[in-house]
């Protein structure tokens, strides 16, 4: 009986031991990502990469939720689209920032414009060469304040402003002329 409890143990041993063997190279082999699927990822993180980078120069604008609460320090956020920025700056010399004041105090938006030149001075860009506003972001489109304008007017319940005159009668006189004059 000696004989065949020491078979079992063997035995129940070199399995254990297989089987440890085979759960490593199984969760090891389903683990590794083929270099087709690295090399998709990659190029899907460049692109979205790449895409925010451009979105950030666009709009060139850092907001209040830039910010950690009431203070002047950047959260991670801004910390992200300012370096973003600062990057463009060095390589073009200088650009537009603008710096929304929001609803803040003018000491608070003074200290964080402040704060956000001391970033750019630190980083090695000609501050001569940036410009600071309170402005709205630019990029394709309406600006800001016009679309602003626009919806005041269209929930004011006021008609439309009348277009120039002569605008709507080019062509109407029968002259046979299309746009002419133009």
């Amino acid at each position: 009986m000696k004989f065949t409890l020491f078979s079992a143990a063997l035995l129940a041993g070199a399995l254990a031991i297989l089987g440890g063997l085979a759960g490593c190279a199984s969760s090891h082999s389903q683990a590794a990502v083929p270099e087709p699927q690295l090399t998709d990822m990659g190029i899907v993180d460049s692109i979205n990469d790449s895409g925010i980078r451009a979105a950030i120069i666009t709009q060139h604008t850092l907001y209040g939720y830039h910010f950690a609460g009431d203070s002047r320090e950047l959260n991670e956020l801004g910390q992200r689209d300012l370096a973003v920025l600062i990057s463009h700056f060095k390589g073009q010399g200088g650009g537009d920032l603008s710096i929304r004041r929001g609803e803040i105090s003018e000491s608070l938006y003074a200290s964080r414009v402040e704060k956000i030149k001391e970033a750019i001075k630190a980083a090695g860009v000609d501050l001569a060469a940036v410009r600071i506003a309170d402005v709205s972001p630019g990029g394709a489109g309406m600006a800001g304040d016009d679309v602003v304008r626009a919806v005041k007017q269209s929930t004011s319940n006021q008609p439309a402003p009348a277009a120039p005159s002569g605008a709507g009668d080019k062509g109407a006189s029968g002259s046979g002329s299309k746009g002419g004059g133009q």
